[in-house]
């Protein structure tokens, strides 16, 4: 495969990857929301956790959009954008965790293999 469809499919999967991530960060907020509207509490556990997962997720879709987005261009090298999408997904596994959200895992997964991706064509 040519460096040019390797870009291609890595931006794909690190998209499609930063999209699922968005819709779990969605359904958190979403949750949260739901919670404290009906109990009428704004404080809590069960409502911090949910939404300040909500939020990591959101500022990590954005990122792995934006450098999935960045390692496109065909007259550029990927490595950079892939290694920062490599170490933003195990970073994601670390700190937010393996069983918390099932879009989140298959996001985080995506973006794992679109950094592959960009730093095996960015060679």
């Amino acid at each position: 495969m040519s460096a040019t469809s390797d870009r291609r499919i890595a931006l794909v999967l690190g998209v499609l990857g930063a999209l699922l991530v968005a819709l779990e960060a969605l359904l958190d907020v979403l949750r949260a929301l739901v919670y404290a509207v009906r109990n009428g509490i704004v404080a809590g556990t069960k409502f911090t956790d949910p939404f300040g997962h909500g939020v990591f997720l959101l500022v990590l879709a954005l990122l792995a959009g934006f450098f999935a987005l960045l390692g496109r261009a065909p007259d550029e090298r990927g490595f950079v954008p892939g290694a920062v999408l490599v170490v933003l997904a195990v970073a994601a596994w670390v700190l937010y965790g393996l069983a918390n959200g099932l879009l989140g895992l298959a996001g985080t997964l995506l973006i794992l293999v679109s950094g592959v991706v960009y730093l095996v064509a960015g060679r």
